[in-house]
């Protein structure tokens, strides 16, 4: 039996819509999270559909949609990121599913936006599939070892050998990441903010370059990192003299940290601030410092030269798919 499908109504769906979710998507705090998630976004209030039980009319599923402004090349349009997809379990079957997330790229199309981009998990794959939609982009996690504890307890049983070879390595990557530092013009230092309208220009004049990608204002970082309701991020700000040269968002995640965002106006700039994200990372006690990047961007390379490998990826929904994107870690968050 079909089961109907309308847009969302934040005012009076509020709390049933958020108690579905954190039913079916417990991993984050939903009623903490809707206010800034839904409509404190400062490119625009989330769009939503939900699912309905036909005798009941109680929201039995829904699918979200958070709108970015992006960059083109020297033109700027609207974009989503899609998430907050669920469905009570004894209303899921792949036709509502499919109904579902149709209602919600048709919602879409309809009021014409231009980008749209998805990180799917794996039981989205299939309803991307029998949408006709191709997912054959992954978002790869490219990873650096600062400290080799873990990895060394894990193949030397005896404790204390385990803790000397790890010295010896630990001091060997150390050195080894002081021999290929480079020293440049500007000076790089953590800001706390609020970040003002200069990263709004330097976003402006340095995202073309980047491919399509989220235009990373002052109002959007402000909001994305430093609003955001559980998570502390740091910015690492390059400068020369006072001009902004580019900058580094990264947060701690238990012993590893992950680089969020990264925008600068050239690939020096960005060694740099990669150079000193290592540097903060093992001043924090850091094991492994991750940044997470598009298979088909070229910045791919740079991350090789300053010694991150890839490891695991996961396939991301771009469309259109022919373009040149790039995304980051930060832009996951729903």
């Amino acid at each position: 039996m079909a089961i109907p499908v309308r847009s969302a109504r934040f005012d009076s769906d509020e709390q049933e819509l958020t108690d579905v979710l954190q039913m079916n998507l417990p991993y984050r705090q939903h009623t903490l999270f809707f206010q800034w998630l839904y409509r404190d976004n400062p490119a625009g209030e989330a769009r939503a559909w939900v699912a309905t039980d036909p005798d009941t009319n109680r929201i039995v599923g829904a699918a979200a949609a958070f709108p970015r402004l992006m960059s083109c090349g020297s033109d700027e349009a609207l974009g989503y990121v899609l998430g907050d997809f669920c469905i009570q379990p004894q209303y899921r079957s792949l036709g509502h599913a499919l109904a579902l997330q149709r209602a919600c790229l048709d919602g879409l199309s309809a009021s014409s936006p231009v980008f749209i981009f998805d990180f799917p998990s794996q039981s989205m794959l299939a309803i991307y599939k029998r949408l006709g939609i191709e997912v054959n982009i992954e978002m790869a996690r490219h990873a650096k070892l600062l400290r080799a504890d873990h990895k060394i307890a894990e193949r030397v049983p005896v404790s204390a050998v385990a803790r000397g070879l790890s010295s010896v390595v630990n001091i060997g990557l150390r050195l080894w990441e002081r021999s290929r530092k480079q020293i440049g013009p500007q000076t790089i230092a953590v800001e706390e903010g609020p970040w003002g309208e200069e990263f709004t220009r330097a976003a402006k004049k340095w995202s073309p370059a980047a491919g399509v990608c989220v235009l990373r204002t002052a109002d959007y970082l402000n909001w994305r990192y430093r609003k955001h309701p559980t998570q502390s991020y740091e910015l690492l700000a390059a400068r020369h003299g006072e001009a902004l040269r580019g900058f580094l968002i990264l947060h701690l995640a238990g012993e590893n940290c992950v680089i969020d965002d990264l925008l600068a106006q050239d690939d020096q700039v960005c060694q740099a601030l990669l150079a000193e994200a290592v540097a903060l990372a093992r001043q924090w006690g850091v094991h492994t410092l991750s940044v997470p990047w598009l298979s088909t961007h070229p910045g791919r390379h740079l991350l090789k030269q300053c010694g991150f490998r890839p490891r695991e990826s996961h396939p991301v929904v771009l469309l259109p798919a022919n373009s040149d994107w790039y995304l980051t870690s930060g832009d996951w968050e729903g």
